[in-house]
C-alpha cells in the first residue's frame, strides 16, 4: 500500500519520512474497519516504529486496554 511518491508531501508537514512508507490515512482507515479491536497487534504495530503501523495501532487498539503506562510511553 505504501507509496513512496507521497513521502516528499509528508515532509512539507512535519512528519519524518525516514519512518514512512507514504501509506494514506484513507487507507489506513479503510484497513482498519476490517479488523477487530486487537491490543496484542497494536502493540506490536507500534513497536514497529513505522510511522503509519502506529497510527494504525491507534485505530485497532482496544481502548479498555490501554494502560496509563502504555499511553506515556
Amino acid at each position: 500500500m505504501g507509496d513512496a511518491s507521497r513521502l516528499e508531501g509528508m515532509a512539507r508537514f512535519g512528519i519524518r519520512t525516514d519512518s514512512a512508507v507514504g501509506v494514506t490515512l484513507t487507507e489506513l482507515r479503510r484497513l482498519a474497519r476490517g479488523l477487530r479491536p486487537d491490543h496484542e497487534l497494536a502493540a506490536a504495530l507500534w513497536a514497529s516504529g513505522i510511522h503509519e503501523a502506529r497510527i494504525l495501532a491507534s485505530l485497532v487498539d482496544d481502548p479498555a486496554l490501554v494502560s496509563q503506562a502504555q499511553m506515556n510511553a
